[in-house]
C-alpha cells in the first residue's frame, strides 16, 4: 500500500488501497509460482494473469444442454465424446441469479484458484479505473470475453483461502467475516481501517465473497462442520453478497455439503481450450523473451499444438491445466523437443526443470550464470534426494490429507543439510532461497502459529506426493511403499501410482515385486466379509485396499496385459489380483469411485465373470407370470395392479456391456450411429452412445443368432422391453420367486416350461414390497455421513463416480428377480413409444421394432448423473437425443409383441 497522505483517509482512499493490496495479490498466476521466470529466460519479467488467462468451462445448465454431464469425469471418456458435451465457461455460470450461492468443484490443479484469483484481480481492477498512480489493465472488459454477466453491479470483491481461516481463524472462534476484519487489520496488510467501511459496502451494496480451497482443511469435525457453520451463517448474514466456494469434488460430500448451495464442477480443457491456452502462452512468451522473440514464439506454439494434437496421451494430460502449464515450460526448455506421455514422466520432467533449468537458460544482464554446484554445492540428483526426504517426511507427519503438509524451517534446513557436501561453505538459509525463490518449489509460506519457525510448502500436492514415491523407493522397496499403502491408502495412493510408474521405466519386474507385497494373500484366505461390514478388522481392511492399490499400480504402469506376467510368481499374482477385483465387485466393496476404479482394472486385467464378455454367455433373469404394480408417472393416483404381463419372459441380468456390442459389430459390420465411440469403452461398462436403431440392430441380430441355434422357445424373441416388461423387472410381481432363477440362452427352451415356486413380494419381516420404488425396496439410501455407513446400491449421482462403471458393482441393487443395474448406472432404451397414455393397453400402436419408426421411444431407469428419484422404477425419459453418453440397452426375451409392432 502507498504511504498514508497526512490525515485520515477517507473511504474512497482506503478502498483504492483494498483495491490494489488485491491486485497485488492476485495479479500473478498460481501456477506460476512453479517457475522461475528470470530463470526461464523471461527477462525476469511476470507475465500478467488477464494476458494469459483461458477460459474455464462447467457443464451447461441452459434450456438447450443436458445438466447429465455435471459430475462426468472426461478423463475416462475419449476426446470427441468431451467435444460434444455442452459446456459454459465459468463465469457465465457464476453470473446465473440462481446461483448466487455457488460451490465450484474441480479436480486439483483445474484452475480453481486460477478462476478466483482473475475474478478477484478483474473486478478489483474495475473499481481502479480512473486511478492514475498505478495502471491497472484488468477490468471487467476482460471479464465480458469470457460471457461474464454481472458487469453493471460491479461487484466489490472479498477473497478469502480457506485454509487460513480455518488456521488462524475458527480456532480463535472467528465468524467469516471477523476473520476478514481480522485479516485486513495484520501490520502487513495495514488495512484494519477499512474493515467498518467494506461490512457496510457489503451490507448495502453487495459484492462476492470467493472461498478459495474448502478441500484445503483437515476433515476432522472440530473444523470442517464449524467451518460449514460460519460459510453458511455469512450468505444469511450478507443477503446481498454472492458467495462462491472452490473444493476438490471428492473433499465435498458426504454430509459435508453446504446447504442452499449450488454445485457445478470445472471441466478438463477441450481441445480448443489446450490450442487457445498454448497460444496465448508463447504469444505473451514471445513478447516479453528476446531471446525467443514473436516468430520464433509462433513457431513453437504451433509446433507444441501439432504435438498435443497429434499424440492422444499427451492431449489427455493438456486438458489439465496444470500439467499443461508445466508442459508448455518443458517444451520451451527442450527447445521444441519431444515431451513425455505418462504422467510420472512429465511429473519427473518438471522437478528437473524447476530444479535445473538455469543451466538452459540465457545469462540474465549484469549477472553470471553458474553452475549449481557452484552455488550450492549440490548437484541434482543431491537436491532431489534431499527434497525427495523432506516430502516424506511431510507427508507422512501431516495430520490432513487433501493438502500440501506445512514444512518447518528447521526440518527443511536439517534435511538439506544432511545431504550437502562436506567442504561446502554456503549457508542452510542460502539452500532453501535458492529451492524456494528460485526453482520454485518450495514457496514460503510464513510463519507457524507461535511465531517460532518458518513454515514452506511444496506449490502442490502432487510434487510432495511424487518425490515421497521416489524416497520411498530407497527404503526397503518394496515392503515399505507396499505397507504405508496397505495401512493408510488415502494418503499413500498417488505416491505409491507415481512411484510405481517411476521403477517401471528401470526395471519392469520390480513393479511385480511391488504388486506383489501389496497383494499377499487371495481373498478367500484373507477372509473377505460380506459387504455390510466390509472394512471392520484393520487386516481385512488392509488386504482389500492392497489388492484394490495393486490393480491401480499395474494399470499406471500398463502392465495389465497377459503378457506382461513372465514368470510363474508373476502369473500367480496377477490370478490373485483377478479373483479380488473380482470379489470387490460381487460383494460390493470399497466406496462406489474406488469400486468404479476396480472395475477399470477388472477389464484391463481381462473381467472372466461369466456373462460379461460374450453375447452367447449373457445371464437372462426368469421374470414369472402375472399381475404388478404398474405406476402412472404422470397420475400416480391412477396406478394399479397391470394384468397384460400374463406370460413369464427372460430379461438380462446387466446391460449389454461393450464387449458384447463389440462382437455383434464385428459380426454384423454395422455401422453405430456415433462411429466407434461405443467401440472404445472397457469392455465390462454397459455400453453407451447407441440410438435407439443401434440398440434395435443389436437385439435383432441377437434374435436371429439365437433362434439359429435353437435356443428360444416358440413365440418367443430377442427384442427390446417393453416399459411394462422393464417396470415389473425392477419391482416385481404380486408374487416372487423365493430365490432368482438366472438362466444362459442355451438353456431357455429346457427352462420355458418349469414353474418356479412363489411367494409374496415382501421383506424378511413380512412388509408388502409389491409395491417398491426401487429395486432393493420401497426407501432410497440413506444420506451416508461416511462411505462405509451404506452399501451403496446404484450407480446414482449421490454415489459419486460420475460416469458408468463395470456391470454388476452394486449386488446390493439387484431386484427381486436378480436383475442389476436398473437403478442408475445408463438409462435403458425400450420399444415403448412416447404417448400420453401409461400404462398403454397391451394390442395397441404405442410400441415398435420397425427401422422405419421416426417416433420418439422411451428410456427407463435414470443414469449415474440422476439423483436417487430419477432412477425409481417409475422414473421414464423421452430422450433429447438420439444418442448420449448415458444411453444403453438391456435386452429382453419376450413372448409380447404388441400388434402395432
Amino acid at each position: 500500500p502507498p504511504t498514508p497522505e497526512l490525515g485520515a483517509p477517507t473511504p474512497a482512499e482506503w478502498e483504492r488501497r483494498y483495491l490494489r493490496h488485491l491486485v497485488h495479490q492476485c495479479g500473478y498466476p498460481p501456477s506460476m509460482a512453479l517457475v522461475d521466470i528470470k530463470e526461464a529466460g523471461m527477462g525476469g519479467q511476470k507475465l500478467a494473469l488477464e494476458r494469459i488467462f483461458t477460459s474455464l468451462d462447467v457443464p451447461a445448465t441452459d434450456g438447450r444442454a443436458d445438466p447429465s454431464h455435471t459430475a462426468l469425469h472426461y478423463d475416462q471418456l475419449d476426446p470427441a465424446q468431451s467435444e460434444k458435451l455442452q459446456r459454459e465457461p465459468a463465469l457465465k455460470a457464476l453470473s446465473r441469479p440462481e446461483n448466487n450461492r455457488l460451490v465450484i468443484l474441480g479436480a486439483p490443479g483445474s484452475g480453481k484458484s486460477t478462476l478466483v484469483n482473475y475474478l478477484t484481480l478483474c473486478l478489483a481492477g474495475d473499481r481502479l479505473v480512473g486511478d492514475h498512480n498505478e495502471p491497472f489493465s484488468a477490468t471487467q472488459d476482460d471479464l465480458h470475453q469470457h460471457q461474464w454477466g454481472l458487469s453493471a453491479q460491479r461487484l466489490r470483491p472479498v477473497r478469502v483461502v480457506l485454509r487460513e481461516y480455518a488456521a488462524r481463524g475458527l480456532p480463535k472462534r472467528q465468524s467469516v467475516w471477523e476473520y476478514v476484519a481480522a485479516d485486513l487489520g495484520r501490520e502487513a496488510v495495514a488495512l484494519g481501517g477499512y474493515a467498518p467501511i467494506l461490512q457496510q459496502q457489503l451490507q448495502n451494496e453487495g459484492g462476492i465473497l470467493l472461498l478459495d480451497g474448502l478441500d484445503e482443511v483437515d476433515k476432522a469435525a472440530t473444523i470442517r462442520k464449524p467451518l460449514k457453520r460460519h460459510i453458511e451463517q455469512f450468505a444469511r448474514d450478507f443477503p446481498r453478497v454472492r458467495v462462491v466456494v472452490t473444493s476438490r469434488p471428492y473433499a465435498y460430500g458426504s454430509g459435508w455439503e453446504l446447504n442452499g448451495f449450488q454445485v457445478t464442477r470445472l471441466l478438463p480443457f477441450s481441445d480448443d481450450q489446450i490450442k487457445a491456452f498454448i497460444t496465448q502462452w508463447y504469444t505473451v512468451m514471445g513478447q516479453q523473451d528476446g531471446t525467443l522473440g514473436p516468430d520464433k514464439a509462433k513457431s513453437y506454439g504451433e509446433g507444441l499444438v501439432r504435438q498435443v494434437e497429434n499424440n492422444r496421451n499427451l492431449r489427455e494430460l493438456a486438458r489439465h491445466p496444470l500439467l499443461l502449464t508445466m508442459m508448455v515450460y518443458i517444451h520451451r526448455g527442450r527447445e521444441g523437443g519431444a515431451l513425455p506421455q505418462r504422467r510420472e514422466e512429465l511429473y519427473e520432467l518438471s522437478v528437473v526443470l524447476l530444479l535445473d533449468l538455469w543451466r538452459r537458460s540465457k545469462t540474465i544482464p549484469g549477472q553470471e550464470t553458474q553452475t549449481l554446484a557452484e552455488v550450492l554445492g549440490l548437484d541434482t540428483p543431491q537436491l532431489l534426494d534431499a527434497l525427495a526426504e523432506v516430502a516424506f517426511v511431510a507427508h507422512r507427519d501431516q495430520p490432513e490429507q487433501e493438502q500440501t503438509a506445512d514444512i518447518p524451517g528447521e526440518v527443511l534446513a536439517g534435511k538439506l543439510h544432511k545431504h550437502k557436501g562436506k567442504d561446502v561453505r554456503v549457508s542452510t538459509e542460502d539452500i532453501i532461497e535458492y529451492v524456494r525463490d528460485r526453482a520454485g518449489l518450495l514457496e514460503s509460506h510464513g510463519r507457524n502459529a507461535d511465531n517460532t519457525d518458518d513454515v514452506y510448502r511444496f506449490p502442490h500436492r502432487t510434487f510432495q506426493e511424487y518425490l515421497a514415491g521416489l524416497h520411498l523407493l530407497k527404503q526397503r522397496f518394496p515392503y515399505d511403499l507396499a505397507q504405508f499403502a496397505r495401512e493408510d491408502p488415502t494418503r499413500w495412493r498417488e505416491s505409491l501410482l507415481l512411484a510405481a510408474a517411476s521403477t517401471r521405466k528401470k526395471l519392469p519386474a520390480s513393479v511385480w515385486l511391488l504388486v506383489a507385497a501389496l497383494c499377499q494373500q487371495d481373498p478367500g484366505s484373507a477372509g473377505v466379509p460380506p459387504a455390510d461390514v466390509a472394512g471392520e478388522t484393520p487386516p481385512l481392511q488392509q488386504a482389500l485396499w492392497g489388492a484394490f492399490l495393486a490393480g491401480q499400480a499395474l494399470l499406471e504402469t500398463e502392465l495389465t496385459d497377459p503378457a506382461a506376467a513372465q514368470i510363474d510368481s508373476e502369473q500367480q499374482t496377477r490370478q490373485r489380483l483377478l479373483a479380488w477385483h473380482k470379489t470387490i465387485l460381487s460383494n460390493g466393496l470399497l466406496p462406489p469411485p474406488d469400486r468404479a476404479l476396480a472395475g477399470q482394472a477388472l477389464a484391463a486385467l481381462g473381467d472372466d465373470r461369466p456373462g460379461i464378455l460374450r453375447c452367447d454367455d449373457m445371464p437372462l433373469c426368469a421374470v414369472p407370470g402375472g399381475p404388478f404394480w404398474l405406476e402412472n408417472w404422470d397420475r400416480r393416483s391412477q396406478s394399479d395392479w397391470y394384468d397384460g404381463l400374463d406370460k413369464p419372459y427372460w430379461i438380462g441380468q446387466y446391460p449389454v456391456t461393450a464387449a458384447q456390442f463389440r462382437e455383434f459389430v464385428q459380426d454384423s459390420g454395422h455401422r453405430p450411429a456415433y462411429g466407434a465411440r461405443p467401440l472404445r469403452l472397457p469392455d465390462n461398462w454397459p455400453v453407451v452412445y447407441i440410438n435407439w436403431y443401434d440398440a434395435l440392430a443389436f437385439t435383432e441380430w441377437l434374435n436371429a443368432r439365437w433362434r439359429a441355434r435353437g435356443w428360444l422357445p416358440e413365440g418367443y424373441r430377442v427384442t427390446l422391453p417393453s416399459e411394462a416388461e422393464w417396470e415389473k423387472a425392477a419391482r416385481g410381481g404380486r408374487e416372487i420367486p423365493p430365490t432368482p432363477q438366472i438362466v444362459t440362452p442355451n438353456r431357455l427352451l429346457s427352462l420355458s416350461k418349469q414353474a418356479a415356486p412363489m411367494q409374496p413380494n415382501q421383506d424378511h419381516v413380512g412388509r408388502d414390497l409389491s409395491r417398491r420404488q426401487y429395486p432393493w425396496g420401497d426407501e432410497p439410501e440413506q444420506e451416508p455421513v461416511t462411505p462405509q455407513e451404506t452399501l451403496y446400491r446404484a450407480n446414482n449421482k449421490e454415489a459419486g463416480i460420475g460416469r458408468p462403471c463395470a456391470v454388476g458393482s452394486f449386488p446390493a441393487g439387484a431386484s427381486p428377480y436378480g436383475c442389476q443395474d436398473l437403478s442408475g448406472q445408463v438409462w435403458e432404451w425400450t420399444r415403448s413409444k412416447y404417448g400420453d397414455k401409461y400404462p398403454y393397453p397391451p394390442q395397441s400402436n404405442y410400441e415398435t421394432i420397425s427401422v422405419r419408426n421416426q417416433e420418439n421411444m422411451i428410456l427407463r431407469g435414470g443414469s449415474y448423473f440422476n439423483n436417487q428419484n430419477g432412477c425409481s422404477a417409475r422414473i421414464r425419459r423421452v430422450p433429447r437425443d438420439l444418442f448420449d453418453v448415458n444411453y444403453g440397452v438391456r435386452l429382453v426375451v419376450s413372448p409380447f409383441l404388441t400388434a402395432g409392432l
